[in-house]
């Protein structure tokens, strides 16, 4: 199984088995939120898609 972790973006390949289930006590609601910054400016050079995450 292909494994993409949310936190740095990395993915890694493991077995079936090594994946379980995150224990209630560990488990939350998602606290990403979504924001769009206005005024800023990329500098000249710069490739647009490289902030684009």
């Amino acid at each position: 199984c292909l494994v993409r972790y949310v936190d740095y973006g990395n993915t890694e390949i493991l077995n079936r088995s090594d994946i379980v289930e995150i224990p209630l006590e560990l488990q939350f609601s998602s606290v990403a939120k979504k924001y769009r910054l206005w005024g800023l400016q990329i500098p000249s050079g710069q490739e647009v898609t490289q902030f684009d995450q």
